[in-house]
């Protein structure tokens, strides 16, 4: 009885730990909100190829998605284009129309989860959509996922394929994977809806089958036809489930990814992991399906956790491991056996042997509950995360810039933004929507100024759209935003106007009251309290963002088109570091003795490393800019120096080769001065 109740007090401890650890329910539901209302506003988009227009798609999925928010979580997003479709069966093809592309799939000559994607010649310009590659087996055409791989990975350069995903990892991991949709629900996973009737509420069951699945271009290794194969992709669906569990069930999957990352693959390549997230995941599935957890709630979770591990114990053990959807898909098969199965084993049954005790090889963990396993007098749990709004905050910094820009999609996400203005939003959800409209707001503005028009009617138009779009992205954006408005008016020449925004937005950004990006965590506590809409738009100073495919002004064209080459889509740049910037392109044309004081301020600022109005990974991008300043009056040799300091720092913008450009190019003013 005695032991009962220390295991039971120790969960608890465990759970309010982790609580910290992971998030509270509250922290994870506004997470998913976020995630949410990104998908609405930039769910769907357009793409122009061959003179004609086609929709797609995409969906975020992933740790990220989930609703966590761990140092090293991913960033998955699965694409598809809307005309593209595939089926089971070919009377399902009666339910598209005639512009549709159809590809039916073929398991037949497959392991269970893969198949062949077969083409239906419906259309005369199928072959010229897809490039007239096929793959011919049996006298059939099928479309080899080996090719749709090396085609999405030839458009998009400075990424690898791994997987069926192309993955990028620099600031962040990021990983796109251009799948194709089912809306209908595979044949092979029936079985899914009535194994988790007990489990799950029919109505999610019902929405989960109606939303089909997607069918990523990946083999089986162990295939006849590994490079024609793809694999069907439940992901989706895995996300309802996920979002379906309580709370201590989702810290129960959180220390279940922790463990897996630094107990079970510690110190390893990624070569050689054998087990990932997803056993992990699909662990969990299983267990809650068979009614095998006891009741998870705080003071059961470290047994929750007992059962999933020796769950996985088992199927090391068997070298089986039955995808959750489709059971006859065992994962392990051409992965896990042999010595490499049975070093597996003895390790996992080694932690196994230790009892709850194995959690304290998780550093991550290890901090939070090494008092509660060990039976000593629990400590205070620090906090070490930062506080939420700070990363709410955080994530508005990115909001909308994972898209392709151009008209066409601005529109589509204004119309996205005027359907959301009539719905009960909870707060954060509200800012995102704000901030997405006065984002499409100022980037369209500068779009169309940078059109060539050929009349005159349509160049007025032009001019009234841009600043209708200016002025209410100033009207009803934060600090930061009046930078695009002192933009605007540099670029109409009219240099008084925008000092005197530049002004009162220096004065807003020195205010004792303001949030720098950069110093979020010590400063939020200062505006709990207050709406977020206020926050943002009062006290927070976000980075001014500017996107590489619009035209702004001369002065930051070289480092919009390096960057893009990398591919990169936008720069980021501190909203002080860009006024003062403004503020010296001014002064050049009204006084000249101003314009080289406002550049020792911004020298002295960037010189100054304790200064709360500079983000430490921008400081590549505020070098630079000085950099292009000191070109611009002349002073070369301090201006060669700036350029030199951007090399060192970290390229967050990825600008490296747009400083060399410029060093390059200033050696050569440098020598024809000598010469002179």
């Amino acid at each position: 009885m005695q032991s009962i109740m220390y295991e039971h007090r120790a969960s608890r401890e465990v759970y309010d730990a982790m609580c910290e650890f992971f998030g509270t329910s509250k922290d994870v539901a506004l997470r998913r909100d976020v995630m949410d209302i990104n998908e609405i506003l930039t769910g769907h988009a357009y793409v122009f190829h061959k003179n004609k227009k086609y929709r797609y798609f995409q969906n975020f999925s992933g740790s990220t998605r989930e609703g966590f928010n761990l140092k090293g979580s991913d960033i998955d997003i699965m694409i598809w284009m809307d005309c593209i479709k595939v089926i089971w069966r070919f009377s399902q093809s009666e339910h598209y129309k005639c512009d549709n592309y159809i590809l039916c799939f073929d398991s037949s000559k497959s392991p269970p989860g893969y198949g062949l994607l077969e083409m239906l010649p419906k259309h005369d310009d199928y072959e010229e959509y897809l490039d007239e590659r096929t793959a011919t087996i049996e006298g059939k055409m099928y479309l080899p996922s080996s090719y749709w791989k090396s085609i999405m990975g030839s458009r998009v350069p400075k990424c690898w394929l791994h997987g069926p995903c192309l993955m990028f990892s620099d600031t962040f991991d990021l990983d796109i994977v251009i799948c194709i949709i089912s809306e209908f629900w595979p044949p092979s996973a029936l079985t899914f809806t009535k194994r988790c009737q007990s489990w799950l509420k029919p109505e999610l069951l019902q929405e989960i089958v109606r939303n089909g699945c997607h069918i990523v271009p990946i083999g089986h290794s162990k295939g006849n036809h590994e490079q024609a194969e793809w694999r069907v992709s439940f992901s989706k669906a895995e996300n309802s489930l996920i979002c379906a569990m309580n709370h201590c069930q989702f810290l129960l999957y959180g220390i279940m990814k922790m463990f897996l990352k630094e107990a079970i693959n510690k110190s390893q390549n990624e070569d050689v992991k054998l087990l990932c997230s997803y056993h992990m995941k699909t662990a969990l599935f299983w267990t809650c399906q068979n009614n095998s957890l006891p009741e998870c709630c705080p003071e059961n979770l470290l047994k929750c956790f007992w059962v999933c591990l020796k769950l996985v114990v088992k199927w090391v053990h068997e070298g089986v491991c039955p995808n959750f959807f489709i059971p006859e898909n065992y994962m392990f098969l051409g992965k896990i056996y042999g010595c490499a199965q049975r070093k597996l084993f003895s390790k996992l049954y080694t932690m196994y042997e230790t009892g709850f005790s194995c959690l304290l090889e998780c550093p991550s963990i290890q901090v939070y509950i090494s008092e509660s396993l060990t039976n000593e007098i629990p400590k205070p749990i620090a906090n070490n995360n930062k506080p939420l709004l700070a990363e709410l905050f955080m994530h508005l910094e990115g909001c909308c810039c994972l898209r392709m820009f151009n008209l066409q999609n601005v529109l589509c996400t204004l119309k996205n933004v005027k359907k959301l203005l009539s719905i009960n939003l909870i707060q954060i959800q509200a800012l995102m929507v704000q901030k997405t409209a006065i984002f499409m707001l100022q980037h369209m503005a500068f779009h169309i100024m940078s059109l060539k028009q050929s009349k005159n009617k349509y160049l007025y138009t032009a001019e009234k759209l841009s600043f209708r779009a200016i002025k209410l992205s100033v009207e009803y954006g934060g600090v930061s935003d009046l930078l695009f408005g002192a933009l605007y008016y540099y670029k109409k020449n009219d240099h008084q106007k925008a000092l005197a925004i530049i002004k009162k937005t220096k004065r807003l950004l020195v205010e004792p009251s303001m949030i720098h990006f950069a110093h979020i965590p010590d400063r939020s506590d200062r505006v709990t309290g207050n709406s977020l809409s206020l926050v943002e738009r009062k006290t927070f100073a976000h980075s001014v963002v500017i996107l590489c495919r619009v035209f702004y002004i001369d002065e930051l064209v070289t480092e919009q088109k390096h960057s893009l080459k990398y591919p990169w889509p936008i720069i980021r740049i501190p909203p002080f570091v860009f006024a003062c910037m403004l503020e010296f392109l001014c002064y050049r044309h009204v006084d000249t003795q101003k314009a080289q004081s406002t550049l020792e301020k911004l020298s002295a600022l960037l010189t100054d490393e304790h200064s709360g109005y500079l983000t430490l990974p921008l400081r590549e991008i505020s070098w630079q800019i000085l950099g292009i300043c000191l070109e611009l009056s002349g002073r070369f040799h301090d201006a060669f120096n700036a350029y030199e300091k951007s090399l060192e720092e970290h390229q967050e913008n990825k600008i490296k080769s747009a400083t060399e450009e410029r060093m390059h190019n200033l050696i050569g003013e440098m020598q024809k001065t000598r010469n002179q």
